[in-house]
């Protein structure tokens, strides 16, 4: 099952849950600090990361530290094609499952 939530009444959200028989991957909202607050209504989370570039500042910066790494001759780029490949068989898993109403297993 894949959930994603990337559109919310009250900001940008960015949450993404794929769940299976043997396991799951849960990606949560990034937050500007760990507090919480508690009421009489229950939980909630202070100060989310409101802007994309905010969320991902140091994921794009290791991404070009990578990048310069391998055009100086340091290294060799991460991503092969078989994480390419690997990447299209679930988009088109995702897109089937849609379709279908249901879902669908990767062999």
């Amino acid at each position: 099952m894949l959930a994603l939530s990337w559109c919310a009444s009250y900001n940008y959200d960015q949450c993404c849950e794929i769940a299976g028989d043997a396991g799951a991957v849960l990606v949560w909202n990034e937050y500007t600090h760990a507090a919480k607050v508690a009421k009489g209504g229950g939980f909630r989370r202070l100060s989310i990361m409101y802007s994309f570039s905010g969320r991902s500042l140091g994921v794009f910066a290791a991404e070009m530290d990578a990048f310069a790494d391998v055009v100086t001759g340091g290294r060799t780029w991460p991503v092969v094609e078989a994480d390419c490949v690997a990447v299209q068989r679930i988009t088109d898993a995702e897109k089937e499952s849609c379709d279908l109403g249901t879902g669908v297993h990767l062999a």
